[in-house]
């Protein structure tokens, strides 16, 4: 059921997302009612996430915790939290995880910007991470 075979913590650098309010698109039909679609920057950052990183031959499985170091593209003020859904979707589409409802906890860190940006992920199962805690403290 969970991760038993993963031994060590899932880890990549993936390119900086487009930001959720330029992800998802509103279309308005007269005739029917409104839908939310993933916009043409949110299909491609998908795709590239997923020719970019080098993923499990088995999605992970069971309850995850996620550790991402953000560095933005440019030092314009940003809503850091516009970055996570972008990430969390890429990845699943990408076959790391089955869902990303799986990640139960998580770790945001602002870094330094880098020109062009990138997030740093690590994923592990929870029970790695709880052990951590437990042991630092």
């Amino acid at each position: 059921m969970g991760n038993e075979g993963m031994k060590e913590v899932f880890k990549a650098t993936i390119p900086y997302p487009p930001s959720v309010n330029t992800y998802w698109r509103f279309v308005t039909n007269h005739f029917k009612a409104p839908r939310v679609l993933l916009s043409e920057k949110g299909r491609a950052y998908k795709a590239m996430v997923a020719m970019h990183i080098n993923r499990p031959t088995v999605p992970l499985k069971g309850e995850l915790f996620m550790s991402i170091v953000c560095y933005p593209p440019d030092r314009r003020r940003r809503d850091m939290d516009n970055v996570l859904k972008g990430c969390f979707d890429a990845l699943q589409y990408a076959g790391i995880y089955e869902d990303d409802s799986q990640i139960v906890a998580f770790n945001f860190r602002k870094a330094e910007m880098i020109k062009g940006g990138q997030l740093d992920i690590e994923i592990s199962p929870l029970d790695i991470e709880l052990r951590k805690i437990i042991k630092d403290n």
